[in-house]
């Protein structure tokens, strides 16, 4: 049985810009246990929709030099649940059509390559 969803808040002094916002994103790219991100870039919290427990996050944060502490772990509400898995189901079947388009794209260019040749 999997474990129920928790929300967790951090609070990230350092985090006021877009670009230690990609930071974190890419660092915790990683974990199969985190469902999503949700940054506060203005207030400096990032919170995190997650199964299981937060030390690896933490650590990860941790490590980071921008002061991440954890505030508070919750379960989390079944909308932001609710919200995530839709959020994951619209990602998959974009990153679809984007993969699809992307294959076609040799496809295409060697088939113009060869009208050229005539």
């Amino acid at each position: 049985m999997a474990s129920s969803a928790q929300s967790s808040i951090y609070k990230v002094p350092k985090m006021d810009c877009p670009s230690e916002e990609r930071m974190i994103r890419m660092a915790l790219t990683g974990f199969d246990s985190i469902l999503s991100l949700s940054f506060d870039l203005s207030n400096r919290k990032l919170e995190i929709i997650h199964r299981g427990e937060t030390g690896a996050i933490s650590s990860k944060l941790e490590t980071m030099g921008l002061g991440a502490s954890l505030q508070r772990t919750e379960d989390a509400s079944p909308e932001s649940v609710r919200a995530t898995e839709s959020s994951s189901a619209n990602d998959s079947v974009a990153n679809s059509q984007i993969n699809n388009a992307l294959r076609r794209i040799p496809v295409e260019r060697e088939h113009r390559f060869r009208e050229c040749e005539r």
